[in-house]
């Protein structure tokens, strides 16, 4: 296809005999990406057609969790492309959901719109955590230069594999917040104007429902019967 924007015809042309060839798997990755930028990200003329900038930072953002958190672990050249590839695809979770409709209605399953939920908000918050620990390291490293030989404990390799257990749990926890069916807080106000054959009503708010393909009517219906 000659019409992929933002990519000059002998780069289509390397991507092309990149994908043909076994022996080119960076060119292949290359050109997945590419050609997934070019379909599903948003065109913008501040971003050469090729996706907002939440995307980008989106792909930064990846770049940099898989290279301090996934690619110093002892795994295979296999599993560690696997995973990179996958963490690509969990980084661009907006993108996916274009694939198949629009953020608010994709016409996905509920299952798959929870997971890509949760997998998303996990690798943020594995991004946080990452960088929260190179700050720490850094610190410790400026402290190195008064005297004290301080570092975190254990070996990096343990450290990730827990912050990525406790990005995975703290995720399952929101996704969960955020799907149930939220409690009802009861505010007595006392007005001193009222007039006294309103005494005791009763005024029901109900605030930002979400209604999505995510959010759907059952939940709408069991937030209205709790209010009940």
């Amino acid at each position: 296809n000659s019409h992929i924007p933002c990519i000059p015809y002998d780069d289509k042309q390397r991507l092309w005999r990149g994908l043909r060839s076994k022996r080119r798997p960076r060119l292949v990755i290359f050109a997945a990406v590419r050609l997934f930028a070019a379909r599903a990200l948003p065109r913008t003329p501040f971003t050469c057609e090729c996706g907002g900038m939440f995307h980008w930072i989106s792909a930064l953002t990846f770049l940099y969790v898989y290279f301090r958190g996934i690619a110093p672990l002892l795994l295979t050249k296999k599993n560690k492309l696997a995973i990179f590839l996958a963490l690509g695809c969990i980084s661009q979770q907006h993108a996916v959901m274009r694939l198949f409709g629009s953020l608010a209605s994709s016409e996905l399953p509920f299952v798959v719109l929870v997971v890509l939920g949760w997998l998303f908000i996990s690798f943020i918050l594995l991004a946080l955590l990452l960088l929260l620990q190179d700050a720490a390291n850094g610190l410790l490293l400026l402290a190195r230069a008064f005297g004290p030989r301080w570092s975190l404990p254990g070996s990096r390799v343990a450290r990730t594999k827990l912050l990525l257990i406790l990005a995975l749990t703290l995720a399952a926890y929101g996704e969960w917040e955020a799907i149930r069916v939220p409690d009802v807080h009861t505010v007595e106000t006392t007005l001193e104007r009222l007039p006294p054959a309103l005494d005791g009503i009763t005024l029901v708010q109900i605030t930002d429902p979400h209604a999505s393909a995510l959010l759907r009517g059952p939940r709408v219906r069991a937030i209205v019967d709790s209010v009940m």
